[in-house]
């Protein structure tokens, strides 16, 4: 029940944000999308504070219980059930967004437009339907990935989507922007990354140094791993024109 509501009510949101701020921008020039996004993610995380509070809101542990896997002079690796479970299902919803985007017809409009965006407006694709269904479904994801992160944690706050969501850019900008399957490489990298640090430095330092991976890879490889060069920017003014 949890994960259907966390997925309409993120999924509301998308539309409703598309439908008054980002469609009456999708033609603007310069970086008018980026500082509404800004400005909308200030807004709503303000909006959260105050009709929720400043505190932290916490839940009863379930499926908590740890158990280990393997111990070697004094460190032992445990594994929980919730763990499990959040692993499991993330992967299943990442393999399933890779389906639907090869094998439907939003996946083959969504790749046309990528490809060649006036030929696939030539061939009917509707670049307006094709916009609100694509925010509609990334805040859905995003809801989902909330209701996931609270399961796992067992507590949310207001300022936690900030941080959630940088690290989720740094992830997309590992693996390449817009590439999906880029965004799910870099993901586990910047996962398997913190988990590295937290055993081996001080916790403390974790974000700091994941911020700092940010700003090298927009130096020496802005395109990321498995991503085209500027192509995403490409992709959007294309989109614009057509």
């Amino acid at each position: 029940m949890s994960l259907t509501l966390g997925l309409f009510a993120a999924g509301t949101h998308g539309y409703v944000a598309t439908r008054f701020v980002f469609e009456p921008l999708h033609r603007a020039t310069g970086q008018h999308v980026l500082i509404a996004t800004v400005g909308l993610a200030m807004a709503l995380q303000e909006y959260m504070r105050l009709s929720q509070g400043s505190a932290l809101r916490w839940m009863e542990p379930f499926f908590n219980n740890p158990t280990a896997i393997a111990a070697s002079e004094g460190f032992v690796v445990t594994v929980t059930p919730i763990g499990i479970s959040v692993s499991a299902f993330a992967v299943f919803v990442a393999l399933g967004l890779l389906a639907m985007m090869k094998w439907t017809r939003y996946g083959r409009s969504w790749r046309a437009c990528a490809d060649d965006p006036i030929a696939a407006a030539l061939l009917g694709v509707n670049f307006r339907g094709l916009l609100m269904t694509t925010f509609v479904l990334a805040c859905g994801l995003a809801g989902l990935a909330g209701t996931i992160v609270t399961f796992y944690y067992g507590g949310v706050g207001f300022a936690g989507g900030i941080v959630f969501g940088l690290k989720a850019l740094i992830a997309a900008i590992a693996g390449g922007i817009g590439s999906i399957p880029g965004a799910l490489l870099g993901a586990i990298l910047i996962g398997g990354a913190e988990m590295v640090w937290s055993i081996l430095f001080p916790i403390e330092y974790r974000d700091l140094a994941i911020y700092t991976l940010l700003a090298a890879l927009l130096i020496w490889r802005p395109e990321g791993l498995l991503g085209a060069r500027y192509g995403l920017f490409r992709w959007r003014l294309d989109c614009h024109r057509a």
